[in-house]
């Protein structure tokens, strides 16, 4: 396997996240008119799809240590496969939210099985640039999702956004059962209790790994929030045709590409921390606009869709070099490691927005006030860090 098709596949693996979510969004009035469900709990099938992303990488990141990459990721293909099928012939929104939860237990494999294969490969400074470019790839999931999404509406059926899971999900398993295995040497003790209480320690006892797994989970808060209150923000309270909408969020999405570029230029010449510092500060600007804009009577599809994309710019730039940086001291320990901070964000992150997401109720000044917080906790995270460590990030000891 090249190092180029590696790069490109594990881009691809981490796709399966933003690809579920995205799609599902243009078919929520669907959903809503079949089901006769209220909005609120069709609006759950993204943080429960979430939930069970983060649950189950607790579980693939260790069994990979013990049983290798490549079964592991057909082991969860297999299991995302199965969830969209129960989405595809479910007959009411608890099924739907059913096939989600098991969806995302098994879509956790790629998250997590994607950052041990980058981390097998590759080590120091090479390895936040390369994840960089996984995570730009990994972008295309949010510019292509929710226009096919769209698309697929044209059938009057919310069920072809998970027939179109069902055909990416076999596509991926295919391109797995015809690749090579990244791990050097299985351990057979990776999925004993006491291993996994050592391994925990062992990230936790990091000052670094500790401080951007916390840094990760906060991160994430805020790009849940946004998934899940974009159809309200865009076509209920600032009045987008459901045409537009998909055509603003795949524009926005579009800007995560422009920023894991820059990401890349700005790691080599600045150092994953500063970059990182670049980005929060990127992040605050943007929820800030936002809410001016709308005091001052501003705020349209066109101009929170331009906030959005710089949003996106810079959303994964923090969130991507913080988990590169919570991998990077554990090579001997990669899967179980990048199966923590997995867990971590979604869970802790879902933990925050699921009951939120009652209270903002697409209405923008609440929804914007609680971006602003989270991207200002970044940004604070950050400089103490930096203020704290008082040396550069390289120089952590490595395994």
């Amino acid at each position: 396997m090249s190092r180029r098709f590696l790069v490109v596949y594990c881009g691809l693996l981490m796709t399966v996240s933003a690809f579920s979510i995205d799609i599902v969004l243009p078919a929520f009035d669907l959903m809503i008119e079949d089901f006769g469900s209220p909005v609120e709990r069709v609006q759950l099938t993204i943080p429960i799809y979430m939930l069970g992303l983060g649950l189950s990488q607790i579980f693939f990141g260790p069994a990979s240590d013990r049983f290798g990459r490549r079964p592991m990721i057909l082991a969860g293909l297999s299991i995302y496969f199965c969830g969209a099928l129960i989405c595809t012939v479910a007959p009411n929104v608890e099924t739907v939210l059913a096939g989600r939860l098991v969806q995302g237990l098994g879509g956790g494999a790629g998250q997590v099985i994607a950052r041990a294969i980058v981390r097998d490969r590759f080590s120091g400074s090479e390895l936040v640039q390369n994840m960089a470019v996984v995570t730009a790839i990994f972008a295309i999931g949010p510019v292509v999702a929710p226009l096919l999404g769209y698309a697929l509406l044209s059938f009057h059926a919310w069920q072809t956004a998970f027939v179109a899971m069902l055909v990416f999900g076999a596509g991926l398993g295919a391109l797995a059962w015809r690749s090579s295995e990244t791990l050097a040497r299985p351990s057979p003790e990776a999925l004993q209790p006491r291993e996994l209480k050592r391994r925990a320690a062992r990230v936790l006892g990091h000052p670094q790994s500790r401080w951007f797994l916390l840094l990760s989970a906060v991160a994430m808060m805020s790009i849940m929030a946004y998934l899940t209150q974009a159809p309200l923000l865009f076509v209920d309270a600032l009045g987008a045709s459901k045409l537009a909408f998909v055509v603003y969020f795949a524009l926005s999405g579009a800007g995560i590409v422009v920023g894991q570029i820059a990401n890349r230029r700005l790691i080599a010449r600045l150092g994953a921390v500063s970059a990182s510092i670049t980005g929060a500060v990127v992040l605050a600007a943007s929820a800030t606009s936002v809410l001016v804009l709308d005091v001052l009577g501003l705020l349209t599809p066109l101009t929170l869709c331009a906030c959005m994309t710089a949003f996106n710019t810079s959303y994964l730039v923090v969130y991507a070099n913080a988990v590169s940086l919570v991998l990077d001291p554990h090579g001997a320990i990669a899967g179980f490691t990048a199966s923590f901070v997995g867990f971590a964000g979604p869970v802790v992150a879902a933990s925050v927005v699921v009951p939120l997401t009652f209270w903002i109720d697409g209405r923008v000044v609440p929804w914007g006030l609680f971006m602003l917080a989270v991207s200002l906790g970044c940004l604070a995270m950050l400089l103490v860090w930096r203020g704290r460590a008082g040396r550069l990030i390289e120089a952590q000891p490595q395994e």
